[in-house]
């Protein structure tokens, strides 16, 4: 994309050129409109292109590097810094959207597939169903400010969530389904973490290079009456995801 062609400055406008080229930069930034490390013209090419002064722009660009929304690197160019998306893990259980919004990101969903399966080697001993008992499989895209975020596998038993498949989990929380349509509340989660590398159709839908490193996240969901009720894995790639775990100390 050519994203001299999505912004505009005023010249007969009273706010500085450099504080408006800045202003439609951040916005595009904030907007998704440029993600994390997509290359910015040149200073040539933005004088050339609104006919305005290279301290115009020098000015506009230093402001985004005190801002570290943008970062140079020598002899390749100045890119859009990547912004890390923080996923603090408490003893409090948040939804993907709220987490999204508490950080100022705008969250979306896009349902990759689902499927009803019948077996799956991992997932039916942790969920404790037989096989041939139904199980809804379905895997989701996660994204903040069109961003991509993580890809997950979710698993649940049909037979303990009749109907469940009839929802749409590209709008709807999983978990609020649970309490709602099925009086079942997620209590805690056990979640485990491994560095592996992203597979290739996976790399495609997080808009990865081919065998980037990605976090491992495997969960398992358990109700009010400490019955694993939901079982994931999740992929987050490392460049876009930082953890931080709080960790308490017992005094006695």
């Amino acid at each position: 994309m050519d994203i001299l062609h999505e912004i505009s400055i005023n010249k007969l406008s009273s706010i500085p050129l450099y504080a408006q080229l800045r202003d439609a930069l951040l916005k595009a930034i904030e907007s998704g409109l440029l993600k994390d490390n997509d290359k910015l013209p040149t200073e040539n090419e933005i004088c050339m292109f609104f006919n305005i002064s290279k301290t115009v722009v020098r000015q506009a660009y230093s402001d985004l590097l005190s801002l570290g929304r943008i970062e140079r690197h020598k002899s390749k160019g100045t890119f859009v810094k990547q912004t890390y998306k923080e996923r603090n893990f408490t003893q409090e259980l948040s939804d993907f959207a709220n987490e999204m919004i508490r950080q100022g990101f705008q969250p979306s969903t896009k349902l990759i597939y689902i499927e009803k399966l019948k077996w799956d080697d991992k997932a039916y001993p942790i969920l404790n169903i037989s096989k041939g008992t139904e199980c809804l499989h379905f895997k989701r895209l996660r994204l903040g400010s069109n961003t991509p975020i993580y890809v997950e596998e979710t698993f649940v038993s049909l037979d303990h969530f009749p109907k469940l498949d009839a929802h749409n989990f590209a709008t709807e929380s999983l978990f609020k389904v649970f309490e709602e349509e099925y009086n079942t509340k997620i209590t805690k989660a056990y979640t485990s973490y491994k560095a592996v590398i992203v597979s290739d159709a996976d790399s495609r839908i997080l808009d990865l290079p081919k065998h980037s490193a990605v976090h491992r996240v495997e969960t398992q969901s358990y109700n009010q009456n400490n019955i694993v009720v939901e079982y994931s894995i999740a992929y987050f790639p490392g460049t876009r995801n930082r953890f931080s775990l709080v960790v308490k100390r017992n005094h006695r």
